[in-house]
């Protein structure tokens, strides 16, 4: 490992700012720990990508995740003595409590903790389709709030059938005035929840194709049209936008050799967000291939901080 400046010590360090992050670093500040939150983007992580209204989290009704991000910023503001880190992890060495990352300045240092809190979440899978990326940024995106613009007024082809996918139909037409969105979804059955899927299936400008396939791509400067494969047959659509919604892979990469994760990279934890590596903890939707919601992230990153200050203590192997 090369020599460079140890930029800070913890006796917790929580890396990745979504709501199971936040959590752990609220609950590790408030049981008296040093703590360290280290974030790479926007503070709320995949709340940001929620634009409906959050009706289920007690006591807290937001108009949508960018509001409840917001209020999360607000009350870490109140927290004195907890540290916010903004850079990118390099390296993590959850065996040896040591983290290298590169700030914002581009300076490259290292991070000490007793225990680390792993709480990257998830990243946006990409369409494997031999041209597409040619494509990305002139008609294909993989967020709609983020290109807002390229989709208003335009007929919009969606891929994907979980909740992201029949989420944004409903917003595209009620807020961008998008004339027609198609859903198309290879599969026989969309995986969407049935509030979401009930409402698209009666609206009159969504249509939602099953076994179908984005084949092509075709325009000059712009996407002007796409070529799906449904239930067998090639049929060319006039389309202005085409957005990505095939789900989400665990960012599980950086201590995939350190501690044990599933066939399908979601880190494994115990009933206490331990994993098998020594001084490291996960919480959030990183390890929860099952059900993960607002409510789970914040109950792990309760579990995870009081479990680390018993380790911290002694009180566990």
């Amino acid at each position: 490992m090369p020599q460079e400046q140890e930029i800070g010590a913890f006796e917790m360090l929580v890396i990745g700012a979504g709501m199971g992050g936040i959590s752990a670093a609220i609950w590790g500040h408030r049981l008296g720990m040093r703590v360290g939150l280290l974030e790479k983007g926007r503070l709320g992580g995949q709340l940001h990508l929620i634009h409906k209204e959050i009706p289920d989290y007690p006591g807290l009704v937001c108009s949508n995740g960018a509001e409840m991000a917001l209020r999360m910023e607000q009350h870490l503001a109140q927290l004195a003595g907890l540290e916010r880190i903004e850079g990118e992890v390099l390296e993590i060495m959850p065996e040896e409590g040591l983290l290298r990352f590169r700030s914002t300045d581009g300076a490259v240092g290292t991070l000490r903790a007793g225990a680390l809190v792993l709480a990257t979440g998830l990243a946006r899978r990409r369409l494997a389709m031999p041209d597409l990326r040619a494509w990305e940024g002139r008609g294909v995106a993989y967020t709609a709030s983020g290109e807002r613009e390229m989709f208003v007024g335009k007929r919009v082809c969606i891929v994907g059938g979980g909740d992201g996918a029949l989420e944004n139909a409903l917003w595209l037409v009620e807020t961008c005035g998008c004339p027609e969105v198609i859903v198309a979804y290879r599969g026989d059955s969309f995986r969407a929840r049935g509030d979401f899927l009930q409402e698209a299936e009666q609206h009159p400008q969504i249509r939602l194709l099953r076994r179908c396939v984005v084949e092509h791509c075709e325009g000059e400067e712009r996407l002007e049209a796409i070529w799906l494969r449904n239930d067998g047959q090639l049929e060319r659509h006039e389309m202005g936008a085409l957005l990505i919604k095939i789900g989400f892979s665990p960012q599980s990469q950086l201590v995939a050799e350190s501690c044990e994760t599933d066939a399908q990279g979601y880190i494994v934890v115990d009933a206490v967000q331990k994993t098998t590596a020594s001084r490291l903890w996960a919480v959030g939707d990183v390890c929860t291939p099952i059900d993960p919601s607002i409510s789970v992230c914040v109950g792990q990153g309760c579990l995870a901080a009081r479990e680390i200050q018993r380790f911290l203590r002694g009180d566990v192997g």
